[in-house]
């Protein structure tokens, strides 16, 4: 979903999940899910330059039955956030 607060200012949010089984045989142990969103608030400075904060967070669980290599947890969070500025340039002029 995105919009507009203001003629300035917008808000970006987005997210998503998905679920399967790593194998063959479909068992509770063998299901996999990941779940991911993510949320940026821009503001507009002027014509080329805008603020942001975004946050982004992701997971995922395997199940106990799934095989993975040596230091790959099974499950993981993962939060960020981050700040910075954004710059538009035009590609082509009229």
């Amino acid at each position: 979903f995105s919009g507009f607060f203001t003629r300035r200012t917008d808000l970006y949010v987005s997210g998503g999940f998905s679920t399967g089984d790593a194998g063959t045989v479909s068992v509770s142990q063998n299901r996999v899910r990941t779940y991911t969103g993510s949320a940026r608030l821009r503001t507009a400075l002027n014509q080329t330059f805008a603020l942001f904060a975004e946050y982004v967070y992701y997971n995922y669980d395997l199940g106990s039955a799934v095989i993975v290599a040596d230091g790959v947890p099974r499950s993981l969070d993962r939060n960020t956030a981050r700040v910075g500025v954004s710059v538009w340039v035009p590609v082509l002029r009229k």
